[in-house]
């Protein structure tokens, strides 16, 4: 049994949440205080507080970037809300990026159509044989650079 130190009240240790920097190893709340303190106001502006400051952002990022953190992605994207959620994000990008949506669909019009050649017909810069097509410049949509995926990888995230 513990006492929790928001409500007074003794509770057994299923009660309590697991905090290691804690002599006992549980938290001093119990989880239904701190389930009432996350959901109210004063808590929601503490999280996002946190989650702007450095630290929080890298621990979210870091967590995202982990392979719980993959995994509680995928798992969330099979749901119905993630789906959803999915969706939603998809339809405010398309909004926002109207040319970098099109401009791949005008450039494989003009593959098919055999205006421009399939890029697998020619060499990327770094002496490979090209698989993709690289816009620089939106706004001119068939002004592309034929790339191999390395190449095309270290332009967009320098990897």
């Amino acid at each position: 049994m513990k006492k929790c130190t928001k409500c007074g009240n003794k509770k057994p240790h299923k009660q309590f949440s697991k905090n290691k920097n804690s002599k006992d190893g549980l938290h001093a709340w119990c989880k239904n205080c701190c389930r009432e303190y996350n959901q109210s106001k004063k808590g929601k502006a503490a999280q996002s507080r946190y989650y702007k400051s450095k630290k929080g952002n890298a621990k979210r990022a870091n967590y995202r970037n982990s392979e719980s953190g993959r995994a509680n992605n995928r798992r969330h994207a099979k749901t119905k809300k993630g789906k959803a959620t999915s969706r939603k994000a998809m339809k405010a990008w398309t909004k926002r990026n109207p040319e970098r949506r099109t401009a791949p669909y005008l450039v494989r019009n003009e593959i098919k159509a055999g205006r421009m050649p399939h890029p697998t017909a020619l060499v990327c810069y770094c002496g490979a044989s090209a698989e993709q097509y690289h816009h620089p410049d939106y706004s001119k949509p068939l002004d592309v650079v034929a790339v191999c995926k390395p190449c095309h990888a270290s332009i967009h995230w320098g990897a």
